[in-house]
């Protein structure tokens, strides 16, 4: 929208300099065939169509700044609330961690699948970090005699174990970041920023700039509608002897 009625009001001050042309030609008694046609044929009527135009989107740019001015008295409860309207719509975790979010961190995901998940993680990346730093622990003469294998394969358990070793220590760090990036001190300046700052703050104010410009234009253009008697020639009556 604001493109559209950008274009709208540049448009809308060409044809006025276009008129103010005309006064011009009207104020040296220029009046022919071809004057009439653009005054009449193309002035007022495109001018008359894309003040319309711009009463509309000024109407627009009201309703839309008083409805943001609306919402953003309480805007978390607003936001909060069409989630509520459409929880079906999302799995019982992500719900709740929106809610989380959105609330500032105080509204906490109750137990939940999540939680489950991340203990199973962890148990598992821990469980398999012990036994792998034990079997690392152990010589080969230990591990062939403890598992019944000969010095090829023990070598080889050996590398393994080492190998999930370190993978588990990069698990482990990966697991961290992720759970660092689902907290609510990642999340929740990013809504902030986007629902307080862009919105309430920048939006509204500047949908009230573009509703006073729209309604400014408009106003000087019905200005020029009860002067339109300026682009008009004036014709003297001829003496009469």
């Amino acid at each position: 929208f604001f493109g559209i009625a950008v274009a709208i009001t540049v448009l809308i001050n060409l044809l006025i300099l276009a008129m103010l042309g005309q006064t011009y030609f009207s104020a040296k008694g220029v009046s022919n065939c071809c004057t009439k046609f653009i005054t009449n044929a193309i002035l007022w009527p495109v001018f008359s169509f894309f003040l319309v135009l711009a009463w509309i989107f000024a109407t627009l740019f009201l309703v839309t700044s008083l409805a943001g001015s609306d919402f953003c008295v309480k805007p978390d409860v607003v936001v909060e609330g069409i989630l509520r309207k459409h929880q079906d719509k999302f799995s019982s975790a992500i719900f709740q961690f929106i809610i989380y979010y959105i609330s500032g961190c105080k509204i906490k995901p109750a137990n939940s699948d999540v939680e489950a998940i991340a203990d199973q993680i962890e148990l598992a990346v821990g469980t398999v970090h012990d036994v792998s730093e034990a079997m690392m622990g152990m010589s080969i003469p230990t591990l062939q005699g403890e598992c019944g294998l000969d010095k090829a394969a023990a070598t080889a358990l050996e590398g393994g174990a080492e190998l999930l070793h370190n993978g588990t220590h990069l698990l482990n760090k990966g697991w961290i970041e992720v759970r660092t990036l689902l907290e609510c001190k990642t999340f929740n300046p990013v809504y902030t920023t986007l629902v307080h700052d862009a919105i309430c703050i920048d939006a509204v104010d500047g949908l009230t700039w573009l509703y006073s410009s729209a309604f400014a234009m408009f106003i000087f253009s019905m200005l020029m509608i009860m002067f339109r008697a300026g682009l008009y020639p004036v014709n003297h009556p001829s003496d009469k002897p």
